[in-house]
């Protein structure tokens, strides 16, 4: 709650250890945050002046004491809305405090591979490691107290060495990891002799070498009538697939970059394919957020980057079914068309999202930055 004359908000009360957040947005209106989730807002309000006093224990007036624990009070006196994940995960990782991840707010995912962790309720590794030369077992590497990919576990592990990535494992709790166990020289890498891969942003990225590395997930797969694919990666100009599924004889959908045109593709149940692709061609080694949907709904294939449509079409209706194929780094059942570039996440809904993209959008631009 917070006066400015007359109490605005309702009364919050705990005992759990929190993360509280006011974001004044506007002079007249302000959203208010508990560890990283929108608790109220927006919330009106009339500026006062009080003179230059502030007081940490009680409110304005002094009748009403504060009864509880604080550790740290911050104030910023321009808004910090561009900021305000970075600041809380700041707080929240050297508190212990677990914040919501894309997860919590937009459930129900059909798969979900990232280097960041995308629900508070996840307990399990990003990703299992090994050594390039094959000296030593495998590693799981998991998260750090803020939620970010444990990079100290990832160069601990290295000694000074190459890294390759043998599974990416499904934070949606369908189990649906994609691994490379049958070959050492078809693993995508992490760390390049000693140093972890990251992208501009300097968040950890997965790096795949275009020729045959590949992620697979054999009969897990169940396809929706309706999807949004949300994927943060790079390409180095290499054509090719980054993801798809696949449905004996047919692909039901992937993503596609080629001659640096992203594009996605779905098959109608009839398995006639439609595909659309971005006009003009994206920059080499740059990271973009690439979305896939379809919507039934509205019976239109479409394509976003960063945020933005670039194409849409229509298209009647999705291939569906159950015990697909999934390959990371590939467009087809993992034998050709292999990606060359860095991928750093890959969320998959199986249901309509149409209505929830911006959002998801927003989630995964804040945290990697890129537009």
């Amino acid at each position: 709650m917070f006066f400015d004359g007359a109490w605005k908000g309702s009364q919050q009360t705990t005992t759990a250890h929190e993360i509280n957040y006011f974001d004044f947005v506007s002079p007249s209106s302000t959203n208010y945050y508990v560890n990283g989730s929108l608790n109220q807002g927006s919330l009106t309000y009339t500026q006062k002046a009080i003179g230059g006093l502030t007081a940490i224990g009680r409110e304005y007036s002094g009748s009403v004491p504060m009864n509880g624990t604080l550790q740290e009070f911050i104030i910023y006196t321009t808004p910090q809305t561009s900021y305000r994940t970075d600041i809380e995960e700041n707080i929240g990782g050297y508190y212990d405090i677990v914040l919501p991840g894309l997860l919590d707010e937009n459930p129900g995912a059909a798969a979900a591979y990232s280097l960041r962790r995308l629900s508070s309720t996840y307990t399990g590794s990003a990703i299992q490691v090994q050594r390039a030369d094959n000296v030593g077992g495998t590693t799981e590497i998991g998260f750090d107290s803020y939620g970010d990919l444990d990079t100290t576990a990832l160069t601990t592990a290295a000694q000074g060495n190459s890294m390759v990535v043998t599974t990416w494992f499904d934070q949606s709790g369908n189990g649906i990891d994609a691994t490379q166990g049958s070959s050492l020289l078809r693993q995508p890498q992490i760390v390049s002799s000693g140093t972890v891969i990251v992208e501009a942003n300097g968040k950890p990225a997965i790096k795949f070498d275009g020729s045959n590395d590949v992620l697979t997930n054999a009969n897990g797969w169940t396809q929706g009538s309706s999807r949004n694919d949300f994927n943060v990666l790079s390409s180095d100009g290499t054509a090719a697939g980054v993801w798809n599924t696949d449905f004996t004889p047919r692909f039901a959908h992937n993503l596609r970059c080629d001659s640096m045109k992203f594009g996605t593709l779905s098959f109608t149940s009839s398995n006639v394919v439609v595909a659309v692709s971005e006009p003009n061609a994206s920059t080499i080694n740059t990271s973009y957020l690439v979305t896939g949907e379809y919507d039934l709904t509205n019976t239109a294939l479409s394509l976003y980057k960063n945020g933005s449509l670039e194409v849409t079409t229509s298209m009647v209706n999705q291939r569906t079914g159950t015990g697909g194929d999934v390959s990371i780094g590939t467009s087809y059942q993992s034998t050709s068309g292999y990606f060359g570039g860095k991928i750093q996440e890959i969320v998959s809904y199986q249901t309509r999202k149409a209505d929830d993209r911006a959002d998801i959008e927003s989630n995964i631009n804040l945290f990697y930055n890129i537009y």
